[in-house]
């Protein structure tokens, strides 16, 4: 794409036979790199394309394996993460034996930019190379063109991993800049590193006169002096010859030739006056200018000015249709023909290829005057938003289906190219860079308002088409950015901000893979959240209606990276678009905090790191770790910097000065060091805690330091090192410590809770306790008004002013080690024990309406008789009763002291029992929540309480071993029943009442006469722990589940194991019979409620909800419910029915209510079985009923029961970890619940039917 030639024959002898002999030198001496550096112009690509050709074929050993000609034209060109994946896609199709190498790959390698050199070539290279009598050379051209430093990045990677190499030589050319060149000289020697600046100027004249003489041969001998004075005048620079040659041979696409007396005429024009002194920055620009006043001069001025200033302006190379259709002014003809008229006439410094214009060297680019940029620039982006004011409507590309996968749309792309890959699709990609580099004036804020209004949906959906997802989310930070800072009216900068959240929601999360679910799945899930989003909600009336009951899809997790081991330290860089992190496994890396890409991992620490910090220009990071040390990176190129040796026991905490010019770090030997950040010499020791300082930061003015220790926050003179105020913890140690921006107030965190400080008086100003467990890490936002904490996998958010807690993000498996703010205050991130950095949406907004719900784990659920009520029993210490219809809460009693472990029903509902870790067994009162009953025996916990279906004894099972019956109307014991050797942890009556099932860690389950206390039966069979048991209705089997993973079916009259069930995948915590015994469902710790055929020990049905154990299930008299309960603090009510795919249709909206609907049509099981076929996509009626059962998977596709290939919405997980389906009808949790309700009509097929514009919309 950039029109370049070999080298002229008979030039650049001495540099190419350097590089030939150094390809050639195979010895341990000769390097696998070579570098070739110069100035731009001196002709490095060139000589690079020379080198390719020599090699296409077999030159000596080496052939030509692969090449990457880089370039600031074109955006693939110019990026880092397509230069190594291309060179080995190359390679290994000229060396087979290294495809099966890159097969193994895993694919997030590929995401990776920062270890491609190592897992895409030089890794595998080093598997096959033994085995290879081939041997390869690589060429890599102008790494200094690709962006934000990945020529430094990509050749750093090679250098750090090429010892060792054999069979591979790589050859790389870039300008002198200053991080590539000082690597190179670092790293290679002089005989591997050719600088063309150096190369006498003779020899570079003489190479020059050689190909002016190849290009001009036929004005020899006439014009050779005059020649000779070019040659001269081009003074080492390639690029000036080679565009005073097109200059003077005229358009070489021009049918007619220039004649010799023309060519002549012109090279007089070129040649300097003999007095004109030049320099090498300014005669190119001289040469420049001298064709640009003839172009001008003869294609109309201003005019043509415009044509040429569009070309460098755009951020791209486009094609003269688009070039001409982006100048052209609204009312304006289009003259197409002109502009390739202009085009034709800079054939010195553009060529065209593919149609499209580019610039031969970016020295013109250079050149250019910037005021003329400047002013094209507002032109340009004027001109974007026109067209897509015109060419922006909805489906752009006529998308068949909402089920499928734009990967799964034949012909997508070629649709995509057609509709978008002309100036529609360039103001689509572009229109954001180029405003945001204009000053604001009311116009742009005009045409941007009704760009927001009009067509910015369908603007996210062509960005997504296009793939451009990632730049779809950057452009709109970045105009937030703009917005901002030009002082943008209030309304627009709150309508871009709805754009954004509809955005974010989209393009970080899966639902971008289907274009259909912009609309279908974000924009329907926006109406729910995002009041401000109800603006297009006429115009799209027939999404699914998504009702959100005290949760929202923002406020949660945005962005999650795997890290692998313990996270144990995150910091934001200054500017918010990256963090780093400090880990167990002694690497600290820098992230994308947009992507999640990993950056940079730097490698040093011999221990694990506890503590990270970017400097405030964000250039440098420094790390503490158990290894002792403190030490500092560039954060630019990873590259460690300094070691600071001094501590003489673990580092556990580090902090730049506001200016960057210090360091402190507090250590496990009780001292606080601070550092000179310059040359790492220790400025002074600071002795004075009795224990180990956890945490330590400077004052925002860098006058003092905040330490916290164990029991004790103290604040010293940054200067002197002495002690100016102490503050006192309750107890426990003082583990995270920080000052507010401004220095007023000070945050701590400790195993007392969080505390905010007055640091001059050193009061006490606000206590924020609600961690059940140690705070490991606090943070205070950079406007004072929040602060964030860490403990035990849960992040918070609380009021600095009033204490309160505003919100809790959950979603951390382990410990939360680290917190931070970004510098907006708008994100927070988080890094813990279980391997992940997690990035939170910080914006409190309007937090949902509290529900009700247990605040812990849910040990026990129980139906009433009628099926009308459920009763939980919580390790929050509360019952609550529900109703089973709606999840209304009815009544909650109070009175355990502990955990609640067991609760059940007496069979009139009058009444509930529960058993309590603290040893209690008690009765209450159903209809008033009062406590009827309170019963001591037990010595240890109560696992397990039942009624009979009289009502009138209780049996309980503990933890002391034994089994007791109780009088249910007195309290008084009746008889307790010893005989198991460990915990009881179930017990159940006979629904005569005659006898009792016990279940065991003793591995038994026992029957027991309930009237004498007598074991009849003990059953050996689990190999581990009997969690749970259940008798049959008519008394004659039992049932058990086990920590063996199984559930069995006994014989209650012989003892007789009548079936042993295997499918769960974890301890089986419960099991219960359905009330004609032909049945058993059972709760498992692998997060299933399984039921199951009694006799035949069939898996009749999976109800997969819960995203933690099943601790509890219990089955409705009548069979058509299944409630279970949960770690993850939920309730959930299933549909017990096993033929429910075939029963009646449910009503077209499924809401929360459809428990009424299956309790009228349950029975009904005479419906044929549905075809999942075709006719999923019929008619609406069929359509409801082919639908009426799914769930989401575990991506958060909402899916047909029968069908994975049918898409019907996507959800983020803050939504489906509670969401009412069809066969989960009910959900009650204190964190709320979401139920969706689908227009049928408008989905599959027909899913742009979503799509109703009002009159006066724009299409």
């Amino acid at each position: 794409s950039t029109n370049r030639e070999g080298c002229t024959p008979d030039t650049r002898t001495s540099i190419l036979r350097q590089t030939h002999s150094w390809v050639a030198d195979d010895s341990p001496s000769s390097p696998p790199i070579f570098w070739i550096s110069g100035m731009a112009g001196t002709g490095k690509s060139t000589i690079a394309k020379t080198i390719c050709e020599v090699y296409s074929g077999k030159y000596g050993d080496y052939q030509l394996g692969a090449s990457f000609f880089c370039s600031r034209q074109l955006p693939e060109l110019r990026d880092q993460r397509n230069v190594i994946p291309t060179v080995a896609f190359e390679l290994s199709h000229r060396c087979t034996a290294l495809q099966g190498e890159l097969v193994t790959v895993e694919p997030k390698a590929m995401k990776k930019p920062e270890s491609h050199v190592a897992s895409l070539l030089l890794g595998p290279w080093k598997q096959v190379s033994e085995t290879q009598a081939s041997k390869w050379l690589i060429v890599l051209d102008a790494l200094d063109e690709l962006e934000n430093n990945g020529g430094y990045n990509i050749l750093k990677q090679l250098l750090e991993g090429v010892a060792g190499i054999k069979g591979l030589k790589i050859l790389v050319t870039s300008r002198p800049d200053q991080n590539i060149a000082n690597v190179c000289r670092r790293e290679l020697s002089s005989k591997t590193i050719c600088n063309l600046q150096d190369v006498e100027k003779e020899v570079a004249l003489q190479d020059i006169s050689k190909f002016i003489y190849a290009k001009l041969g036929h004005l020899i001998p006439k014009w050779k002096a005059e020649l000779d004075q070019l040659a001269e005048q081009c003074d080492g620079l390639f690029i000036y010859a080679a565009t005073a040659i097109r200059y003077i041979c005229g358009n070489p696409d021009s049918k007619v030739q220039r004649k010799s007396q023309k060519q002549s005429d012109q090279l007089k024009s070129l040649l300097s006056k003999p007095d004109l002194l030049l320099t090498q920055n300014s005669h190119i620009g001289i040469l420049y200018q001298r064709i640009l006043d003839e172009v001008f001069a003869n294609e109309g001025g201003d005019d043509a000015q415009t044509v040429v200033s569009t070309i460098m302006c755009v951020k791209q190379p486009v094609s003269m249709p688009v070039l001409a259709t982006l100048i052209t002014q609204p009312g304006e003809d289009l003259d197409e023909a002109w502009v390739r008229e202009v085009i034709n006439a800079l054939h010195a410094m553009t060529f065209t290829q593919n149609d499209c214009v580019y610039i031969y060297h970016k020295s013109f680019l250079d050149f250019f005057p910037k005021d003329g940029i400047t002013k094209q620039g507002m032109e340009l982006t004027k001109s974007c938003m026109h067209v897509m004011q015109q060419g922006l409507h909805f489906n752009m590309c006529n998308l068949p289906s909402s089920y499928l996968l734009d990967s799964e749309v034949s012909g997508l792309q070629n649709e995509v190219q057609l509709r978008l890959g002309n100036e529609l699709g360039y103001a689509v990609q572009y229109w954001i860079p180029h405003l945001i580099e204009q000053e604001a004036n009311d116009q742009l804020f005009y045409s941007l308002a009704e760009l927001m209004e009009k067509k910015v949906l369908f603007w996210v959906e062509a960005m997504n088409l296009m793939q451009k997802k990632e730049d779809c989310y950057r452009n709109l930070l970045n105009l937030q950015i703009w917005l901002t800072k030009n002082m943008a009216p209030l309304a627009l900068i709150e309508a871009v901000a709805t754009v954004d959240s509809l955005v974010k929601s989209f393009t970080q999360t899966t639902a971008s893979l289907s274009t259909p679910h912009l609309y279908l799945s974000s924009l329907a899930t926006e109406f729910a959240t995002t009041p401000s989003a109800t603006q297009w909600k006429n115009n799209f009336r027939n999404v699914p209606k998504v009702i959100c009951t005290g949760v929202s899809n923002h406020g949660g997790e945005i962005l999650q990276m795997q890290c692998g081991r313990a996270v144990k330290a995150v910091a934001f860089s200054p500017n918010g678009s990256k963090l780093v992190s400090g880990s167990h496994d002694a690497t600290v890396c820098i992230w994308d905090a947009l992507t999640g890409d990993q950056i940079l991992q730097m490698k040093g620490h011999t221990n694990a790191v506890h503590s990270v910090d970017f400097s405030r220009d964000g250039s440098k990071v420094i790390s503490g770790s158990d290894d002792r040390t403190v030490r500092l990176w560039n954060a630019v190129n990873g590259e460690q910097e300094m070691i600071m040796n001094g501590h003489t026991e673990k580092v556990y905490s580090v902090s730049f000065s506001s200016d960057g010019s210090k360091v402190v770090s507090g250590s496990a030997d009780r001292t606080i060091q601070m550092w000179d950040a310059v040359t790492g010499n220790r400025l002074i020791e600071i002795v004075g805690h009795t224990s180990a300082v956890y945490s330590v930061a400077f004052s925002p003015d860098g006058t003092n330091i905040v330490s916290g220790s164990k029991d004790v926050i103290c604040i010293w003179n940054a200067s002197t090192g002495a002690e100016l105020k102490q503050m006192n913890e309750q107890c426990g140690g003082v583990r995270s410590v920080g000052f507010s921006l401004d220095g007023t107030i000070l945050v701590s965190g400790s195993a007392f809770g969080a505390s905010i400080w007055d640091p001059v008086t050193g009061d006490q100003l606000k206590q924020l306790d609600s961690h059940i467990n140690v705070i490991t890490s606090v943070a205070i936002s950079s406007d004072g008004s929040l602060v964030v904490s860490g403990s035990d996998k849960i992040v918070c958010i609380w009021d600095a002013v009033t204490g309160e807690q505003l919100k809790q993000l959950d979603g951390h498996t382990d410990w939360v080690n680290s917190v931070v703010f970004s510098p907006d205050g708008s994100k927070i991130i988080s890094g813990s024990e279980d391997g992940t950095i997690r990035v939170w949406d910080a914006i409190i907004g309007d937090q949902p309406k509290p529900v009700d719900g247990h605040t812990g784990t849910v040990q026990s659920v129980a139906f009433s008789c009628d099926g009308s009520k459920v009763v939980s029993g919580s390790i929050d210490s509360t019952i609550c009763i529900w109703d089973a219809l709606t999840g209304d809460k009815l009544m909650q009693m109070f009175g355990h002291r502990s955990e609640v472990s067991s609760v059940a029903f007496s069979s009139d509902g009058s009444r509930v029992v529960s058993g309590s870790y603290e040893a209690t067994v008690r009765i209450w009162d159903t209809a008033t929540g009062m406590q009827l009953k309170q019963m001591h025996g037990h010595s240890g916990q109560v696992w397990s309480v039942a009624f009979p279906l009289s009502g009138s004894k209780i049996v309980s099972g503990s933890a002391d071993q034994s089994v007791r019956i109780w009088d249910a109307l007195t309290g008084v014991e009746l008889k307790q029943m010893n005989g198991h050797t460990e915990h009881v942890n179930s017990v159940a009556f006979s629904s005569d009442g005659l006898k009792i099932v016990s279940g065991s860690d003793d591995k038994t389950v026992c029957i027991w006469d309930a009237i004498s206390g007598g074991q009849l039966k003990q059953m050996d069979g689990h190999t581990k722990y009997v969690l749970s048991v259940a008798f049959s209705f008519d008394g004659a089997k039992v049932v058990s589940g086990s920590a063996d993973y199984t559930v069995c079916v006994w014989d209650v009259a012989t003892g007789e194991q009548l079936q042993q069930i295997k499918g769960h995948a974890n301890w089986v915590w419960t099991v219960a019979f359905s009330s004609d015994g032909s049945k058993v469902v059972s709760g498992s710790g692998d997060t299933m409620v399984c039921i199951w055929d009694a006799t035949t020990g069939e898996q009749l049905k999976v109800m997969d909800g819960h995203t933690d154990e099943v601790f509890s299930v219990a089955i409705s008299l009548d069979g058509s419910k299944v409630v279970s309960s949960s770690p993850d603090q939920t309730i959930r009510i299933w549909d017990g029915n096993i033929d429910c795919a075939l029963s009646a249709t449910p009503s077209l909206h499924h809401t929360t209510n459809i428990l009424s609907e299956i309790q009228n049509e349950s029975g009904d099981g005479g419906h044929a079985q549905p075809d999942f076929g075709p006719s999923l996509i019929s008619s609406s009626s069929s359509m409801n009923s082919l639908c009426a059962h799914w769930n989401a998977d575990n991506q958060g596709w909402i899916k047909p029961h029968h069908s994975s290939e049918h898409r019907l919405m996507w959800l983020p997980p803050s939504l489906t970890s509670a969401l009412v389906t069809p066969d989960c009808p009910c959900i009650i949790s204190h964190r709320g619940h979401t139920s969706v309700q689908f227009d049928w009509d408008c989905i599959g097929e027909n899913w742009a039917k979503c799509y109703t514009p009002t009159t006066g919309s724009s299409d």
